[in-house]
């Protein structure tokens, strides 16, 4: 009865996350985002970026 709640997959990340996760800095990831290779969303003065963006950018 007592089941620990199973994690709930991440289905964005900020700029800081996919500056960590792949390695390139914050001006790349921003001149993607510009350049409308990665789709973001603007949230307030921050951007969120879809999990399966990164994972397009990637397999390209």
């Amino acid at each position: 009865m007592n089941e620990l709640p199973k994690a709930i997959p991440r289905k964005a990340m900020s700029v800081a996350e996919v500056m960590k996760s792949i390695g390139i800095c914050r001006q790349k990831v921003m001149e993607l985002i510009k350049k409308g290779d990665i789709r973001a969303i603007r949230v307030g003065d921050r951007w969120v970026i879809p999990v399966t963006e990164i994972d397009k950018f990637l397999q390209k």
